[in-house]
């Protein structure tokens, strides 16, 4: 009876909780029915509620109004009415759950909408009134300072913007107990002044200075005195304290006296602005990055001669010959100068220096060696010294721990065992990283024998004479570096040593075979470490895969060159072996896209193959043979990499191969891979050793690893994510473990596309908060669809602005979010900028500074090796524009497509000083591949002169052979005589050229002076008059040229059968001594056979390959450009 009067008395309740609420009648009660209650208590439609249970159950007001809209913490008392309010309204929502039953039921007259609306409301009020009590309002300002000293990078002296700009501004915004604590507790976070720029708008915007000014005096009225770090950008420009003053600048120079570290890029002048503030420089100064630009010769530069505290120097630009540092007690300097620079000062005066970085660019004349007693790390990179001189010989550095030296001419090794000897032996050297141009056999081991403390060794490729000396001999008492843990080989793939890196790889990296130590050795304590990696790097891919086989036993070379008479790693005449390989080639030849080596296929075939009706087929035939191959030997596997084919084939994407639907040519892949896993599997249970990394790298994996996939070593599994192309089976890896979730993640972010702008946020976070990640992404490529979107961002704004409202300009704007990404990517090697080609066309001077500087800096870092320009407008002279984008030492590959408009010629500026004191030197490129492209629309700009290219640009430095890419219409002819400077001064470098003729071209190309060519392609798919062009450009050939291979690409509506005879006679009887070889692509409207073309004479004499867009065997014309002939 308890229990029942208790339910019911919580039904009574309950009732009370939604107006409207009847208790259902039943026949057996006693209770009164319905005809009992007034009739205005009774609900006549959904909406009808009575006003006394509305007015006694409505929601209730809020005990914290102020707070709901704030981060402030509440009181002990307002916490106590905050729960009260909670429990009530908890007690309610419960009720109206039950009330929610009742609806279903179908036992009252109200609505399940009406009880849903009340329900959201309360839990609105629960949830909004419980985030009031987090704990995060209430933390104690003690740990607040902690959290916020996280931010500040304060061991690393060159982080200037990030700590401002996206995470110290945003952290003091959040409420107003975290802004005090930030001001009052934490003055470190105002050291970070945002950047400076001077300029013409930044001069005149007093809003700019005034903020500036406020945001210094704030730091200034701190308890502590705060140190400034700062940053002023102003290249090429020149100010001074008379006549060009900038105010900005002379309100930072109010605060000299707190300057901790200076980064100031701009001319010679603005610098000596500086000399009023030196005294106060010279208590405070410790970190200093300089970058001059318009240096007169003989001017001496003495403002941070007195910097007595000055510890961290770099120095870049031209070097002023009078710079007077502190060289006493700099303990870091790093320089990449146009000049003599300050090594000499450094050699002679800085007996305190701790790291060295130097890139060499003129000689240095010393007269006998200097001691440097505290250098621990030294950077030397020798970068087209004239004359090359042998600097190291005027080293003395008794504590060297890290060595790299690239570039250097002539041998190396001598220079540096005469290191050893002056230094006293180098006993605690841990690193040695170089590359030489030749080793005397012996001369390594002689240096690796006074480096016995050394851990990583990364070298050329070195003679079998002293790679035998690094194999492990458990009888010999003194081995040759025996801390070793790292070797790393950089090979061009030469035979005949393989047997000799077995056995290195076998004695140092086999944790049983280092056991084998004698007597002598254990009473010594000379105990021999393991290897943790032992890789060879190779320059392509094809070498790697070929040195994989040789070192995994499965190709012998000298066995091929005897059975294929010379031929080499034809793989011997093993059946099975060449099957594969005949079966892997006709595949590549009907799928050239999953051939990994071709990495410059033609995209036009998978469209000229919709047409061909025996595509499938052929295909069908393929695949039927590769599948009727009795595979006993995985070897064969291998050699004939046919596995990584048919992976490919099966990860291509539905509907894209001809027939798949029919023959099921990807499902079938998959199953080959399959019937073949059982031998996979056995080979890795029985000693698969050496494997690649990556294309162009082979490492070798102990005997004593576990095959269990999960405790594999770091760097197989590595080899396994580099084989996987396809995004979804990345993603797929990535979701298996922790430990493939960072390595598929560093694969899936190796390129990234900046377009769509609401992702950049997203893509910032990522990066900001995932090292790996930002490490792993090697290209970036910047595609702006919509400029507006980029140039409206006003990053100009006053430096107090920055402070207060992260939104004004920072990781909110498109700008500022894309230079924080590529501030937080340490390893692009890629650069590529993307725009429109003719309206709307992005224009350089309209980006916001700090992309500006962000682009600017990352391809000047000197580790860029791609760049791509891609309809981007730069209105500078030709030789800022070079010196901006192109001066880059590291830079091989460059395409310059649609990205000359609004460049004007060098003489037209203004410069500072005459050409004899070196302004406008030339710009020296090592290129393997330039592409150019000039805009079309530049017919006859004459603000380009003829001698600019040649004034300005040097390719005749290249140590490798240069690819060049020339598109040829009106503009490239017009523009500053393009065409003088690449058939004259660069002519000499260039062996491979590719010229696509534009439709408006009327011009001849001159071959005179191309004595190195050997591979010529001319694309002629895009005018009607290629034939007259090829013969009259190949006549100018001289009589004794080296070309050996030609392709021509031509397209016919229908053949021109005179000039075509024309063609085929010249090929014939021209002056082509060293040609074998001729590839003609051909694309026509007319149904034609290979033998309409009469290329019979030809053949007798040379090797022709002819490719049709139109089989004659499907009775079937395939689509052709009719637009091409429509505008003659």
């Amino acid at each position: 009876m308890g229990l029942g009067r208790t339910l019911r008395t919580v039904k009574s309740k309950i009732a009370l909780a939604i107006p409207g609420h009847v208790e259902p009648s039943s026949s057996s009660s006693s209770g009164p029915s319905a005809s009992d209650y007034p009739v205005s208590t009774l609900p006549s439609s959904r909406s009808s509620l009575t006003s006394i249970d509305h007015n006694q159950w409505q929601l209730p007001e809020s005990p914290v109004p102020l707070l709901l809209h704030s981060n402030d913490p509440p009181t002990e008392q307002q916490v106590y009415r905050i729960k009260q309010a909670i429990a009530g309204a908890e007690t309610i929502l419960s009720s109206l759950e039950y009330r929610k039953q009742l609806c279903n039921r179908g036992d009252v007259c109200y609505t399940s909408e009406q009880v849903d609306d009340q329900r959201e409301k309360f839990t609105e009020f629960i949830r909004v009134h419980t985030s009031v009590l987090s704990p995060y309002r209430r933390l104690p300002p003690e740990l607040l300072r902690e959290i916020f000293l996280w931010l500040v990078p304060l061991d690393d002296p060159h982080a200037v913007l990030p700590p401002l700009r996206y995470w110290v501004v945003p952290a003091t915004r959040t409420c107003k107990t975290w802004r005090t604590t930030a001001h009052t507790s934490v003055p470190e976070l105002w050291s970070f002044v945002p950047m400076v720029r001077l300029n013409k708008k930044t001069a005149e915007d007093t809003k700019y200075v005034q903020g500036l000014e406020r945001f210094l005096n704030q730091s200034l009225a701190k308890e502590k005195v705060v140190s400034l770090r700062i940053q002023v950008y102003a290249p090429f420009r020149e100010y001074d304290s008379v006549e060009r003053r900038h105010p900005a600048l002379e309100v930072l120079m109010k605060h000299a006296e707190r300057w901790e570290y200076l980064k100031m890029d701009s001319a010679y002048k603005t610098f000596r602005c500086l000399e009023g503030v030196k005294d106060k420089l010279a208590v405070s100064l410790k970190y200093l990055h300089v970058e001059i630009w318009r240096y007169p010769p003989g001017e001496p530069l003495n403002v941070f001669g007195s910097a007595v505290k000055l510890e961290d120097v770099t120095v870049r630009g031209l070097m002023p010959q009078d710079m007077a540092l502190p060289w006493g007690n700099l303990r870091i300097y790093t320089e990449k100068v146009m000049g003599h620079g300050g090594l000499g000062n450094i050699l002679d005066q800085a007996k305190l220096l701790k790291r060295l970085d130097v890139t060499r660019s003129t000689d240095l004349t010393i007269a006998a060696p200097m001691e440097l007693p505290n250098l621990e790390t030294l950077y030397l990179r020798y970068d087209d010294v004239i004359p090359p001189d042998n600097i190291i010989d005027k080293f003395v550095v008794p504590l060297l721990k890290d060595m790299q030296i690239i570039g250097s001419p002539g041998e190396l090794i001598p220079h540096l065992i005469d290191l050893m000897h002056r230094s006293r032996g180098c006993k605690s050297l841990k690193r040695l990283a170089f590359r030489t141009q030749a080793m005397s056999p012996g001369d390594l081991t002689v240096l690796l024998r006074g480096t016995p403390q050394l851990e990583e060794l990364d070298i050329n490729h070195p003679p079998n004479r002293d790679a035998e000396m690094l194999i492990f001999n458990p009888f010999n008492d003194n081995p040759l570096v025996p801390h070793l843990r790292r070797l790393y080989i950089h090979s061009r793939g030469d035979w005949g040593d393989e047997a000799t890196y077995k056995r290195i790889a076998r004695t140092r990296c086999e944790t049983s075979y280092l056991k084998l130590t004698s007597p002598s050795q254990r009473l010594s304590g000379a105990l021999i470490k393991p290897l943790e990696s032992l890789r060879f790097v190779y320059e392509q891919p094809t070498l790697c895969a070929t040195q994989n086989a040789i070192m995994g036993g499965w190709f012998d070379p000298s066995v091929a060159v005897q059975s294929n008479g010379g031929g080499g790693g034809g793989g011997g005449a093993d059946p099975t072996l060449q099957t594969l390989l005949t079966l892997r080639n006709n595949l590549i030849t009907h799928l050239p896209e999953v051939d990994s080596s071709n990495g410059a296929w033609d995209l036009s075939v998978p469209k000229k193959r919709v047409f061909d009706v025996t595509f499938s087929r052929r295909l069908n035939g393929i695949f039927g043979e590769i599948e009727g191959v009795q595979v006993e030997d995985v070897k064969h596997i291998y050699r004939s990499d046919i596995h990584m084919t048919l992976r490919k084939v099966a990860n291509i994407r539905e509907n894209h191969i001809p027939g798949d639907e029919k023959y099921r040519f990807r499902e079938r892949a998959s199953e080959i891979l399959k019937s073949w896993k059982p031998l996979f599997a056995e080979d890795l249970v029985n000693g698969l050793r050496w494997v690649r990394f990556g294309q162009n790298s082979l490492v070798y994996v102990p005997s004593d690893d576990t095959t269990n996939m999960m405790d594999f070593p770091v760097e197989l599994v590595e080899a396994i994510f580099d084989n996987v192309k396809e995004r979804r089976d990345l993603e797929a890896c990535a979701a298996v473990c922790r430990d493939w979730s960072t390595l598929g993640q560093t694969r899936l972010f190796k390129s990234i596309t900046l377009r769509k702008t609401a992702n950049f946020h997203r893509l910032f976070e990522i990066v900001r908060g995932s090292s790996y990640i930002a490490s792993a992404i090697k290209r970036v490529e910047i595609d702006v669809v919509d400029p507006a979107k980029w140039c409206n961002d006003d990053t100009t704004t006053c430096a107090a602005a920055e402070c207060r409202d992260v939104n004004v300009t920072g990781a909110n704007t498109v700008s500022g979010t894309v230079a924080g990404i590529l501030h937080a990517l340490p390893n692009i090697r890629s650069l590529c900028l993307k725009g429109l080609y003719y309206e709307d066309r992005l224009r350089w001077e309209s980006l916001p500074c700090v992309l500006q500087e962000a682009i600017i800096s990352l391809v000047q870092d000197g580790e860029l090796e791609e760049l791509e320009l891609d309809g981007w407008v730069f209105d500078f002279p030709m030789h800022i524009y070079f010196r901006t984008f192109l001066s880059s030492p590291s830079l091989r590959r460059v395409r310059l497509k649609r990205a000359f408009s609004g460049l004007y010629s060098t003489s037209n500026s203004t410069p500072a000083v005459t050409e004899e004191e070196g302004e406008w030197e030339p710009v020296k490129l090592n290129l393997h591949e330039l592409e150019i492209h000039v805009d079309d629309h530049l017919d006859g700009d004459p603000r380009v002169k003829e001698e600019d290219w040649s004034r300005l640009l040097d390719l005749n430095g290249a140590s490798t052979k240069l690819t060049l890419r020339v598109w040829l219409n009106t503009a490239f002819w017009s523009f500053g005589k393009t065409m003088d400077f690449f058939s004259g001064p660069a002519a000499s470098v260039v062996d491979n050229l590719e010229l696509t003729i534009g439709l408006r071209n009327n011009y001849l190309w001159d071959f005179t002076n191309y004595s190195q060519l050997e591979d010529l392609t001319i694309n002629g798919v895009n005018s009607p008059a290629a034939i007259p062009f090829t013969i009259q450009t190949l006549n100018t050939m001289k009589p004794q040229n080296g070309l050996r291979k030609l392709t021509l690409k031509f397209c016919f509506y229908s053949l021109p059968r005179k000039q075509w005879g024309e063609l085929v006679e010249f090929l014939a009887t021209g002056p082509f001594p060293s040609l074998r070889s001729i590839h003609l692509e051909i694309t026509t409207n007319q149904l034609v056979r290979e033998e309409d073309f009469g290329l019979g004479h030809l053949r007798e004499s040379r090797d022709i390959h002819v490719s049709l867009a139109l089989d004659a065997r499907s009775a079937k014309k395939c689509g052709f450009p009719f637009y091409l002939y429509s505008r003659f």
